[in-house]
């Protein structure tokens, strides 16, 4: 819309005042370069298809910030820093 009321003024203009024609084409040249810029853009291209089969896998468990570690850590309803996480002092491992 702006491009285009641009070159509605460009239209109009009076082109013996230099100033009244240098910003109007400045404002239809980059809104034009703009919406060259979008239209040309690779976002709205097909996506190409996967070379690999798609996987289907279950829920991610919701996130939080650690704070004595500041790393995202799991939400999984157990504290990471539980001490029977280890395994025992006496077996095998």
């Amino acid at each position: 819309m702006f491009g285009a009321a641009a070159a509605l003024v460009l239209l109009v203009a009076d082109f013996r005042v230099l100033a009244g024609v240098i910003y109007p084409t400045y404002l239809f040249a980059a809104d034009a370069a703009m919406v060259i810029m979008i239209l040309a853009s690779p976002h709205y291209t097909v996506p190409l298809p996967s070379a690999s089969p798609s996987r289907a896998f279950g829920p991610e468990p919701p996130m939080r910030l650690s704070v004595t570690s500041a790393q995202w850590r799991p939400v999984t309803g157990r504290d990471w820093r539980q001490p029977d996480l280890m395994p025992p002092r006496g077996s095998a491992y």
